[in-house]
């Protein structure tokens, strides 16, 4: 359930957060739509006639694109002989989705109801990876350039339905991409002049045609494709190409990659993406622009020593922010291209907490947790956040044991609502309302700010705080959440001032193979033969165990369980927690006293694992 807010309350956060050259950008987009419906295409619509050739890309790079869609959608080499027999039949899986669009294919999905993104996906080509996984040989080399020829003859830039999708410039640049990884691995590109010259012409609407409006990743999503374009195309345009990308790809990274090595828009999975985008850039601009390659390689390796602090235990990385699973041996790969070699290993044994960017982690082995206490994302690119202020996840063990509810899709819909609220999230939700005004499918109205982040440690345990205020509008300044870690119990208190009677939920979402059962007075989770016992503190009125939803990758639902527990607060104060007691110790006698000054500032002492944790709020 989201803030109850007026239409021009959300037209005000817009202008005041997106910036001025934002907004201008996106009405030029919006005319030059216009301009190319009326005009055919324009320039674009004429065919290339100069001469081009086709170098190919290293096989590193080739590989990497073709294994990695492999392994993100679960297939093997075994495979490409039934992927190639389907996609000459007309039949495509995207987005664990199968539709049939015959022979020749239905770019336009007009008869099978395709979701925007569906449709995004069919033309970035990329399914055509699969086709190749086995080999390079003329069966599918046949089958890869007969869907091209295909997509010329069906997308061409004169026809006025292509701007939504085919000529979109994200799909532009995602499809070259692809176009130049497959025509890299057929032995020979004899008798592709056709679909060379379609690059250029493609390469050419893109350089002129950069996502200045959204900016972040789809903006360095362009400049990899023209990157790859200005290596691949040896054609009377590629000059052009290098003079963009030298003047814009040291802007952007000045502005995107953190002081942290993390990208700004704070998804682990699109910091991930990008590193992949700049160590293609590096590659492709080796012998062309070497500084440029050089900046590129340094950013990516700082971006791959932050990937790697953020890893859980079993090498996968948390889905805070439209996160979907990427495969531990895909992250593998990808931190060896950056050739991270220093970077400490997520699995190397280690105790203790520490903050890395905006993250509070903590590692015992393989019991693993971090807190973002970061903000929602950047203002003027909110796309991709969430309302999990405060949120976390943890493992134990090794396994993955709470968990971020993760993004099923991004079309607009109950769906898309469900996964942005914050009761989707290991995060604390007052009177049933959303954090932030998450709205749309990309939008955000109002907004909280985290501060306050504060990190410490005594007695072999590590602990952080921080706070923020996005109820604020309904009489509480502020919510803070601090999180102690030791070796034998996990600690989790959040507390506010209040002025009125509020009711408040603590939600904790678990791992689908997590099993949850009540006890007297706390919870029994069970993950892999080893039990966890929770503890509720504060003054609840329940604590249950409801079903869940689980969405680890685009597009796949997995069922789980989550615990609430429910309380209400009255003024002027309220604290409210879990206790998760590691070890099999005997069940301890435990005594949680919460006390708050004259100020609203919260002490308390917790005892019952044969040692007395005290802290207080400064």
């Amino acid at each position: 359930m989201s803030f109850s807010r007026s239409k021009i309350n959300r037209v005000i956060s817009v202008v005041r957060y997106h910036r001025p050259a934002q907004l201008i950008y996106r009405l030029a987009a919006r005319l030059e739509r216009i301009r190319l419906v009326k005009t055919k295409g324009g320039r674009y619509a004429r065919p290339f006639c100069g001469p081009v050739s086709f170098r190919p890309l290293d096989g590193e790079t080739s590989q990497f694109a073709v294994d990695a869609y492999c392994v993100k959608n679960g297939l093997e080499p075994s495979d490409s002989s039934k992927i190639r027999n389907a996609v000459a039949a007309g039949n495509f899986t995207l987005l664990n989705e199968t539709k049939s669009l015959g022979n020749p294919i239905d770019w336009r999905c007009a008869s099978v109801g395709a979701t925007h993104l569906w449709q995004f996906n069919l033309h970035y080509n990329e399914f055509l990876y699969g086709c190749v996984a086995d080999s390079t040989n003329e069966e599918a080399s046949e089958v890869c350039l007969s869907v091209l020829r295909d997509w010329i003859e069906s997308n061409p830039v004169s026809n006025n339905r292509v701007h939504r999708d085919a000529w979109h410039p994200f799909c532009v640049s995602r499809r070259l991409k692809a176009w130049f990884v497959l025509l890299s691995r057929f032995d020979r590109c004899a008798d592709v002049g056709d679909i060379l010259a379609s690059a250029v012409r493609q390469a050419d609407f893109l350089s002129n045609h950069l996502e200045e409006d959204l900016g972040g990743n789809h903006l360095i999503e362009n400049l990899r494709t023209l990157a790859l374009a200005s290596w691949c195309l040896d054609c009377s345009e590629t000059k052009q190409w290098l003079e963009i990308l030298n003047r814009r790809i040291p802007i952007e990274i000045e502005k995107q990659i953190l002081g942290s090595g993390e990208h700004f828009e704070l998804s682990p999975f699109y910091h991930c993406e990008m590193l992949d985008a700049f160590l293609d850039i590096a590659s492709a601009c080796r012998e062309t622009c070497p500084t440029l390659a050089q900046q590129c390689s340094s950013v990516a390796q700082r971006m791959a020593t932050f990937a790697n602090a953020m890893r859980h235990p079993n090498g996968e990385l948390p889905l805070f922010s439209d996160g979907t699973t990427l495969a531990s041996e895909q992250l593998d790969r990808l931190i060896s291209r950056a050739q991270t070699s220093g970077a400490k290993s997520s699995t190397e044994p280690s105790i203790g907490g520490a903050l890395v960017g905006d993250y509070w982690i903590y590692r015992n082995g393989g019991d693993f947790l971090i807190w973002d206490a970061g903000q929602f994302g950047p203002d003027h690119l909110p796309a991709h956040g969430h309302s999990d202020l405060l949120g976390f996840e943890a493992s134990i063990g090794g396994s993955k044991f709470i968990v971020d509810t993760g993004t099923f899709e991004y079309n607009e819909g109950p769906i898309r609502d469900v996964v942005r609220a914050t009761a989707s999230h290991n995060c604390l939700e007052i009177d049933s309302l959303n954090q932030c005004d998450v709205y749309s499918r990309f939008r955000l109205g109002h907004r909280g700010r985290v501060d306050k982040t504060e990190t410490g440690s005594n007695d072999n345990l590590w602990w952080a705080t921080a706070r923020h205020n996005a109820y604020r509008d309904i009489g509480v300044p502020f919510v803070h959440r601090l999180i102690a870690c030791g070796s034998s119990f996990w600690l989790i208190v959040d507390w506010f001032s209040c002025n009125k009677p509020h009711s408040v939920v603590s939600h904790l979402h678990f791992a689908p193979d997590v099993s949850l059962s009540l006890c007297n007075g706390h919870v029994q989770a069970n993950i892999r033969s080893r039990d966890v016992f929770i503890y509720p503190l504060g003054k609840l009125k329940s604590v249950d165990i409801e079903h869940s939803k689980y969405f680890p990758k685009m597009g796949e639902e997995v069922a789980s369980s989550k615990l609430v527990q429910r309380c209400d607060a009255t003024p002027p104060h309220f604290a409210v927690g879990w206790l998760f007691q590691l070890s099999s110790d005997p069940e301890p006698e435990i005594e949680f006293d919460g006390q708050f000054d004259s100020d609203g500032k919260i002490a308390f002492s917790l005892s019952g694992f044969d040692t007395t944790f005290r802290w207080q709020q400064t």
